[in-house]
C-alpha cells in the first residue's frame, strides 16, 4: 500500500513537470525569436541561433526534463497498462532525442556555418526536420494518445475524476484539424488557431490539473508512519 501511494505521488511529480517544462520549452523559443521569422526558413534560423543559441539550448534542456517526467508518469499513473507504458516512454524518448539535438546542435552548426553558409543551413535543417518536425512532433501525437487512452481507462475504472478525463479530451483536437484539413480544402487555415491552442495551453492545463491531483490525492492517502509499520 505504501509503494502504491508513492507511486501516485511521484506519478503526479512527473505530470506536473511535463506541464511546465513543455511549455516553457515553446515560450524560450517563441520569446526569443524576431516577429515574423519561421523556424523553418534556414537563413533567419542562423542568425537566429547566432544571437539566441543560448535560449534554443535551454528549450532542448526543457524538453529533455519533460520527457523525464513523461516516462515518470507512465511508469506510475494509476490507471497505467502495460501498453500505456509503452507508448508514454516512446513519446518521452522522442521528446529527449529532439531535447538533445537542441542541446548539441548550435555550436556544431556555427562551426559548419563558418566554412560555407549553405553547408550551415542545410545543417540546421537536418535538425529542424530531425528534431522539431520529426521528434518534437511525434512525441505529441503519441503524448496525445497516450492521454486520450488512459483517460478512457480511467474513465471506466474512475482511477481519475471524469473532469480531468474530460479534460484530456482536448488532446483529440490537433489530430483532429490535421486529419480534417487532408479531406476538406481550406479547413485547416479557419481551426489552426484552435490546434495550436490545444497544444500550448489544453495539454499543459490537463498535465498539471493530473498532477496536482495526484500529489494531493497521493499524500492525503498515505498511511501514517505507524499504521505503515503495521502494515
Amino acid at each position: 500500500m505504501v509503494r502504491w501511494h508513492a507511486l501516485k505521488s511521484s506519478a503526479g511529480v512527473g505530470l506536473v513537470s511535463v506541464g511546465l517544462f513543455v511549455p516553457l520549452a515553446f515560450t524560450l523559443e517563441f520569446a526569443t525569436r524576431p516577429e515574423g521569422t519561421d523556424g523553418d526558413n534556414a537563413a533567419e534560423s542562423l542568425r537566429y541561433l547566432q544571437e539566441h543559441g543560448t535560449a534554443y539550448t535551454l528549450s532542448g534542456v526543457c524538453l529533455v526534463l519533460a520527457a523525464l517526467g513523461l516516462m515518470r508518469a507512465a511508469t506510475a499513473v494509476p490507471w497505467r497498462t502495460p501498453f500505456q507504458t509503452a507508448v508514454g516512454s516512446v513519446a518521452a524518448g522522442l521528446w529527449a532525442f529532439t531535447g538533445a539535438l537542441r542541446i548539441s546542435s548550435p555550436g556544431p552548426i556555427e562551426h559548419i556555418r563558418e566554412y560555407d553558409q549553405d553547408w550551415g543551413e542545410a545543417a540546421y535543417l537536418v535538425v529542424q526536420m530531425a528534431g522539431t518536425q520529426g521528434g518534437l512532433l511525434s512525441g505529441v501525437v503519441l503524448t496525445e494518445f497516450w492521454i486520450v487512452t488512459g483517460c478512457l481507462f480511467a474513465w471506466r475504472s474512475r482511477a481519475l475524476p471524469r473532469p480531468l478525463c474530460a479534460l484530456g479530451m482536448v488532446s483529440l483536437v490537433y489530430p483532429f484539424v490535421i486529419v480534417l484539413s487532408l479531406v476538406v480544402d481550406g479547413v485547416e487555415d479557419g481551426l489552426w488557431i484552435l490546434s495550436i491552442v490545444s497544444l500550448l495551453l489544453g495539454l499543459p492545463a490537463w498535465f498539471l490539473a493530473s498532477g496536482v491531483w495526484a500529489l494531493v490525492t497521493g499524500v492525503r492517502s498515505r498511511p501514517t508512519a505507524g499504521h505503515a509499520a503495521v502494515g
